[in-house]
């Protein structure tokens, strides 16, 4: 999500939204936003003053909002998540295809998240099982020359194998052990995005614009929290990361190695757990899309690329890298933008690509993630797309839906009539239209504190069961302590504040990935 441009996103995407409304009958929402040549405007979901919300125009009936950390409900106990149910009969949601596209939000990765508060209708996990072992890796161990350490991988199917001890030795040049496991396993990006299963996103912290990953309130990440988040049941965990501020001056933008550093850190702390890692560039403002910028921009991107692919190139295929966050014009901005960002926005994902396989070793075939204008789900946006000739390129695109209940908090109820249902599915089938043959992540998704529970139990399960019915990943939007924050990560040991959403994600992504899943139904 994005900070800077809220306001903007609120009256943009409420005037989308109403007229999508009128010709569907629903509420599309928009995800979380990357620099678009502003420096990172976090969604209000988590911005740093704590409360706002803020939504992003979008074309097709999207309205994105972001709202800002508030404080997450401390849970006391640590309740890992419960153990999801596995198929739910249903009945496949035919037809009722919204006009313009699928819901477009802007994240709400907005800012820091002034623990503390609690959401309206928050559980705390009480009695739960602490994970012990959770010590903080501070980095400082030299990496050979990316040799990968044996075990500590899961196998396909998803159970991880014990282990995880990154590969000893060596003085080699910066960075922390590899914790990756057997290397690229020659997996198709259908394949990959099928295994991903569930994700969550470790928001608000290394895509600060200020402060460090402790700027915008969230603690330091630690090991215990990342088992915390596998016990839950999920398999992926999105990194999201600013660099603008700890890059050097032009042309060679050397990023502070310190910072570097601290992210590979936590990418081990993934993959130990036998989790798929996804690191991007999130609130960065050096690619204007503007023509006049173009060439700067793109310059910047393959410095920028060049240096993160090389510090990760010799990592297995469970670390996926992701070229920019919501990259967005001023104008139209989560509605598609126009003909110029367009054109200027293909050729940054492209030189990101170039610069990411030019570095070779298992980057030559890394799962790279591209979004389009804004990573929104509407027609204007996807359609836009000129997505490089590359077997290894998988779509992200945010999709608060629908924007109304995910993003706004109004209504604050979903899921009590059967056509909720059926919306919900059509407007999947009309991504998935716009992208034949595509594998898709959606990158950012959720729903706010101040919604009922039971209704964001129903959405969660619905939802991911959806979702990864048609092969997508669902990767839950958490800013830490606020509206989207499902996992309170300055209690020690970390707890769920919302275990029975957890168990419903879980339980919605057993379902949907089982064969002949159906629609989720009421």
């Amino acid at each position: 999500m994005q900070r800077e441009h809220t306001r903007q996103r609120e009256v943009g995407l409420v005037s989308a939204s109403l007229l999508y409304a009128v010709s569907v009958g629903m509420l599309l929402p928009a995800c979380g936003s990357s620099g678009n040549g502003q420096t990172s405007s976090t969604p209000t979901a988590g911005s740093p003053s704590g409360g706002s919300v803020s939504t992003e125009p979008q074309t097709g009936g999207a309205t994105s909002v972001e709202t800002t950390d508030t404080g997450g409900l401390p849970s006391t106990g640590g309740v890992t998540g419960a153990a999801g149910v596995t198929g739910l009969a249903g009945e496949t949601a035919s037809g009722g295809t919204p006009s313009t596209g699928g819901s477009i939000a802007p994240t709400p990765d907005a800012g820091p998240a002034p623990g503390g508060s609690t959401g309206p209708g928050s559980e705390q996990s009480t009695g739960g099982v602490s994970i012990s072992g959770g010590n903080t890796r501070t980095g400082g161990v030299s990496r050979t020359g990316g040799v990968s350490a044996s075990g500590g991988i899961p196998s396909s199917g998803g159970v991880p194998s014990s282990g995880g001890v990154p590969s000893s030795g060596g003085a080699g040049t910066g960075g922390n052990a590899v914790a990756g496991g057997p290397g690229m396993r020659g997996l198709t990006p259908k394949e990959i995005v099928k295994d991903m299963f569930l994700g969550w996103n470790l928001g608000n912290t290394f895509d600060s614009t200020s402060g460090g990953e402790t700027g915008w309130g969230n603690p330091v990440t630690t090991q215990a929290m990342i088992d915390q988040v596998k016990s839950g049941g999920f398999k992926t965990i999105r990194i999201p990361v600013t660099w603008q501020s700890h890059l050097g001056a032009g042309p060679t933008y050397t990023i502070d190695k310190t910072w570097l550093d601290r992210v590979e850190t936590v990418v081990n702390y993934v993959l130990k757990d036998g989790m798929y890692a996804i690191v991007n560039t999130h609130h960065d403002g050096w690619y204007k899309l503007a023509t006049a910028s173009q060439s700067q921009g793109e310059a910047e991107t393959t410095a920028v690329w060049t240096q993160i692919a090389t510090r990760f190139k010799d990592y297995s295929d469970y670390l996926i890298l992701e070229t920019f966050n919501e990259p967005h014009g001023t104008v139209n901005a989560y509605g598609g933008g126009n003909a110029e960002q367009q054109t200027v926005l293909n050729a940054y994902n492209a030189a990101a690509v170039k610069a990411i396989r030019g570095t070779g070793g298992n980057n030559a075939s890394r799962i790279i993630m591209i979004p389009p204008h804004g990573a929104s789900p509407v027609q204007a946006a996807v359609k836009a797309m000129v997505i490089p000739d590359d077997p290894n390129i998988i779509i992200s695109v945010h999709t608060y839906y629908p924007t109304g209940f995910g993003l706004n908090g109004n209504p604050t109820t979903w899921g009590a009539s059967a056509s909720e249902y059926t919306a919900m599915g059509a407007s999947l089938d009309q991504i998935a239209s716009w992208l034949p043959d595509r594998s898709i992540v959606v990158g950012e998704w959720g729903s706010v504190a101040k919604d009922e529970l039971a209704s964001r139990v129903k959405h969660a399960k619905a939802y991911t069961q959806d979702v990864t019915k048609r092969g997508m990943c669902p990767v839950w939007w958490d800013n830490g302590g606020g509206d989207f924050g499902l996992l309170n990560r300055k209690a020690n040991p970390p707890t769920w504040t919302y275990p029975t959403i957890v168990a419903a994600l879980k339980e919605g992504s057993t379902a949907g990935s089982a064969p002949g899943a159906t629609d989720a139904v009421p």
